[in-house]
Order: structure tokens, then sequence, then C-alpha cells
């Protein structure tokens, strides 16, 4: 009986590997939106992927581009022909950079997302969405005044966030990334919640 050649196998065998580790990339920010989607809801969170770094505001910008698909804006929030969603962002450059990676150019609801990097004295009303970074808690009463009136969907990831006047908080619930609404000052602003996305949030207490 002729003996199997394990040699053979090899090169077969790490073909298979290195195919995997080239779409591991593909497949975990296909999970990460799958996630976010409350396609696995769990516990309505998910884990985050090695703490503060880039895996962690990957799975933010995941939420934010749902955030823009489960919110409804006034029609007059949008330009003339209501083709872009803006997502601003006031936060470090390298964690925004993760994001506008994450999220630039995908569609949500018909709009193809801009991702859209701000500094200090730029108008934060120029968008439909705003992030606002922990690095800017000195300047986040400021940069709320700015935006009173207007139809913009503030999202943060401050302490007491919402308490202040943002509406959406992305909060830490062990090692688990999680997010809490301010349902009544996004109803002044004139946005529209989805029932399902109000599901997923963590109470407030508000």
């Amino acid at each position: 009986m002729t003996e199997p050649n394990h040699n053979e196998s090899v090169p077969t065998t790490r073909s298979a590997i290195c195919r995997l580790s080239a779409s591991s990339a593909r497949i975990r920010r296909r999970a990460i939106a799958a996630l976010a989607l409350g396609c696995i809801v769990g516990s309505h969170s998910f884990h985050t992927f090695g703490g503060q770094g880039a895996d962690e505001y990957q799975v933010k910008a995941a939420f934010l581009y749902n955030f823009a698909k489960f919110v409804e804006w006034p029609s007059e929030a949008f330009g003339s022909d209501g083709r872009e969603l803006t997502i601003g962002l006031i936060t470090d450059e390298t964690l925004g950079k993760a994001i506008e990676e994450t999220i630039n150019g995908k569609t949500a609801n018909g709009r193809t997302i801009v991702v859209r990097h701000f500094k200090p004295g730029d108008n934060p009303g120029a968008c439909q969405m705003l992030f606002v970074g922990s690095t800017e808690h000195s300047r986040l009463n400021q940069i709320l005044d700015k935006l009173r009136g207007s139809s913009v969907l503030v999202v943060g990831e401050l302490p007491r966030f919402n308490q202040r006047g943002g509406m959406i908080n992305f909060v830490m619930d062990g090692s688990k990334v999680r997010f809490e609404i301010n349902q009544n000052a996004a109803e002044a602003a004139r946005l529209k919640i989805s029932s399902k996305l109000l599901q997923l949030a963590k109470p407030s207490g508000r």
C-alpha cells in the first residue's frame, strides 16, 4: 500500500492558512457591522478588540454608521440634493482616521456618508452627525452652544455627556462598548430615533 505523502499536504495547508489570514480583516469588519446592526445582539452589546485602540474605534464607527441608518433627520437638515450625510469628527487625529477608514463612503438610507474632520474654529453645525471625542472635555460646552437649535445628532464618549446636552454617549460596560441615549435632547433637535435603536441602548437613568 502506498503511504500518503505528507509533504504534499503542507503547501495546501499553508495556502489555506494564508487565505484565512488575508481575509481576517474583512471578516472582522463584517462581524463588527453585523453586531452593530443588532444581528448578533447577545446582551445588546459586544466586546471590544484590545481596549482603547483602533479596533475599539472601528466598533464605535460601526455604531455611528448604524446611527445614520436608524435616526431620521428633518429634510431641511440636508443639502439641496440630500444625497450625502456628513459625519463630523472632533477628536484625536489617529482615532478620527480609524473612524474615517471604517465608514467613509458607505451608504445609509440612500445617502453617501462623508466623514469630515473639524478643527477649532470650524462650524460644527456643518454636518448631520457630530462625534465628540474624549479629548474635548474642556470645550464641550462651547461645542454644544454652537449647535443649539440645529438638527445635528451629537454623539460623544465623555462622562456625563448626555446630561450636559449630548444625545448619544458611548460608555464602557466592563470590556464592552455600549451607548446611552438622551431621547429628550434628540426630540428637541427634531430627530426621530428608531425604536430598534432605543431597545439596544443602555438605560441612562434620565
